[in-house]
């Protein structure tokens, strides 16, 4: 029978790369073809050990207004609460996109099984089992460390048939039919309409987050962390916070003014304006250009509540 791993990748870090190759490798020892689906250039040897693959810069991740998670941080600060609000973006779409384009592209090759997978998946006995077991038409649970969902995108298997029926209800205006929904809880309420199961077998992810970018933290500096208030409404202001040291001095330059200060934790400098797009911040004699971050951030907030 012919087998084909359907594997979705963003893999912008050594180790995300190097995860990337050694799944491909264990699906290749148990006769698996691979094509893989990448929105950013990946190297020559991982590319070689693949038989299909699928290079393409589209890369629908939404973010607010359209689709967003909101998140937080509170933190006690003598008799107040400080809370900062953010806005994280929605990958669950881009992660169905891709998988929709190779499911494209992989029925027109007459696989007897599809099985899609996400790179970082824990590839162990339980998978092995699955694969040997061919099971058709089935669905996961998933858990990554203490996180666990009743289904997920980490790993399923389809016949042709079912393949055709999943990828003809991905599209956006379903995925944003309800907007509370994450990419795991859409799937959730589509198993039945594609007529597949969730299975008992619990799939595993390998990768975890600790090592990725803190929104709570915008600074270029690796000695220096700020969080930047930005929403369109509010005039723009920076608070300091978890710095090692108080009476810090900084300069921040704007394209309306130019001015040094001396900040301790949890000072909130006020820039005083809705608008700015150039955001340039010395501190220790080094001077780095902040725009980008500034104008990419589209819904920040600080609140401050009395305790």
């Amino acid at each position: 029978m012919k087998k084909l791993a359907l594997i979705s990748t963003h893999c912008d870090k050594q180790e995300k790369i190097e995860i990337l190759k050694n799944n491909i490798i264990k699906l290749k020892n148990k006769g698996l073809d691979i094509l893989i689906y990448t929105s950013i250039s990946l190297p020559q040897h991982v590319i070689e050990v693949c038989d299909f693959v699928i290079f393409s810069k589209e890369n629908p991740v939404l973010n607010w207004p359209e689709k967003a998670f909101w998140g937080w941080r509170s933190y006690q600060v003598n008799n107040e609460i400080i809370q900062l609000n953010t806005t994280l973006p929605d990958h669950g779409f881009a992660c169905l996109n891709q998988f929709k384009k190779m499911s494209i592209l992989a029925l027109s090759m007459n696989y007897d099984y599809y099985y899609s997978l996400i790179y970082d998946l824990k590839i162990n006995d339980i998978v092995y089992d699955l694969i040997d077991d061919n099971l058709k038409n089935s669905f996961f649970p998933s858990k990554r460390e203490n996180n666990f969902w009743n289904v997920g995108l980490h790993f399923f298997s389809l016949d042709s048939h079912h393949l055709n029926n999943f990828i003809n209800i991905i599209n956006k205006e379903s995925y944003l039919k309800n907007t509370d929904l994450d990419a795991f809880s859409w799937l959730e309420t589509k198993i039945t309409e594609i007529n597949c199961k969730i299975e008992n077998q619990i799939v595993e992810e390998l990768y975890t987050l600790e090592n990725e970018h803190n929104p709570y933290n915008q600074s270029h500096f690796d000695s220096l962390c700020f969080f930047i208030q930005k929403d369109g409404e509010k005039e723009i202001k920076i608070v300091f916070y978890n710095n090692p040291h108080d009476n810090l001095n900084i300069k921040i330059k704007t394209e309306f003014f130019e001015k040094e200060f001396v900040i301790s934790n949890w000072d909130i400098i006020n820039l005083g304006y809705v608008e700015i797009e150039t955001l340039i911040i010395t501190y220790n004699e080094i001077e780095i250009d902040h725009s980008d971050v500034l104008n990419k951030t589209i819904n920040n907030s600080i609140e401050i509540f009395k305790n």
